[in-house]
């Protein structure tokens, strides 16, 4: 099979030429790099990539996002946001372009590894899902066939919303077993309480506009248990009045996960934007993860001279035993609290520091992550 392609909207030099050498070392052609959201637009129609990294602070009249709804829309390629930041108004207008994911600068391999194959996973379950709706469309005995053995969600509700057929898929997402369950009773009665009256909106517009796409509700069963689902819906004329045929697909999973990158990226903004000061991260051996532009100036040294290298390689040989036996315990202790260390800088010179670290745990398990480190150079009151 040959390489996935991928287009890199970026207008950062800098930063899309690190985006372009990780995407390459992991197999990925990278068939485009523009630095404008009219250019993406223009070159995707040229390229056709399989997906589109889009940072969504681009200079000019073109944001990323609205670049994004053009090329979901007319081209139907899927897009990861890639972002440093972002306001309350982007975040709210992200949503319209039905992202695939998100990445948040500064890059690791790993999260930009994990985030494209999970995207390229929803595109293809995007494709499915459109395959089979055409499927469906070319006789009621294939359609039967095909949508009992899909993992799409089906039913048909009359002008109330009641339930007039169902597949398996849509019975189990209710929390009930059989169709006879729930046949004649209206979806509102397993919608959540706080989706009820969006809900029971969705439905009286799908009868006034013919359709509802992308409607997100949450369901929940006899045990409160909550099921995520996107619903696409098309209004049928029949004989015995509007027919409403809905498609439903269970995205908790896919909520979860989203909610875990978007706390994440909120709890790191949070952090490293208050404290203008030497930062970094470590891994659990005490190697460095990502460095600021201080610590940089502080040692001497270039990003990626530190990016990788064990903490204690830059310690003098008296401080290194001392940084090694407080950071083995920081997994249990949880953080290093003002430890006096003597660094060795670019030059040769020691610069002595105070070195506070606390653990960043995940976001849903509590593991660890990473440590969030800063120094305080206090060279001067020796």
């Amino acid at each position: 099979m040959a390489p996935r392609k991928i287009m890199i909207v970026e207008d950062e030099a800098i930063v899309a030429l690190d985006l372009k050498r990780i995407l390459e070392d992991l197999g990925y052609v990278v068939c485009a790099r523009t630095a404008s959201g009219e250019k993406a637009v223009a070159q995707v129609e040229v390229d056709r990539p399989d997906l589109v990294l889009m940072d969504i602070t681009l200079a000019g009249k073109m944001d990323g996002i609205e670049a994004a709804e053009i090329i979901r829309y007319h081209f139907d390629i899927p897009v990861v946001f890639t972002t440093a930041w972002a306001d309350e108004e982007a975040l709210t207008r992200v949503k319209s372009a039905y992202p695939f994911g998100y990445l948040l600068k500064p890059y690791q391999e790993r999260d930009i590894r994990i985030t494209i194959d999970m995207a390229f996973h929803l595109a293809q379950v995007e494709s499915e899902r459109k395959l089979a709706e055409e499927a469906l469309r070319e006789s009621e005995k294939k359609y039967k066939t095909l949508i009992e053995t899909t993992d799409t969600g089906f039913v048909i509700l009359d002008q109330e919303g009641r339930v007039l057929d169902a597949n398996s898929k849509f019975v189990r997402f209710t929390g009930n077993t059989r169709l006879i369950d729930i046949l004649n009773r209206k979806v509102t009665e397993w919608t959540a309480p706080h989706d009820l009256e969006r809900n029971s909106l969705a439905i009286g517009q799908c009868l006034e506009l013919g359709y509802v796409r992308h409607l997100v509700i949450d369901y929940v069963n006899q045990q409160g248990s909550f099921t995520s689902v996107e619903i696409n819906a098309t209004v049928v004329p029949t004989p015995e009045g509007p027919r409403i045929m809905s498609l439903s697909r269970d995205i908790t999973e896919r909520k979860r996960t989203e909610n875990d990158i978007l706390a994440s990226e909120n709890w790191l903004r949070s952090i490293f934007e208050n404290f203008p000061i030497p930062y970094h991260s470590l891994d659990e051996y005490g190697r460095f993860l990502d460095v600021n532009g201080s610590l940089c100036d502080l040692l001497g040294f270039k990003r990626e001279d530190i990016i990788g290298k064990e903490f204690g390689e830059f310690c003098t040989s008296e401080s290194k035993p001392l940084f090694d036996e407080r950071y083995k315990k920081v997994k249990e202790i949880r953080w290093i609290d003002n430890a006096e260390l003597d660094l060795i800088n670019s030059t040769g010179e020691t610069i002595t520091v105070l070195l506070t670290c606390r653990v960043q745990p995940h976001p849903v398990t509590n593991e660890f992550v990473r440590t969030l480190c800063i120094i305080y150079d206090i060279t001067s009151r020796k």
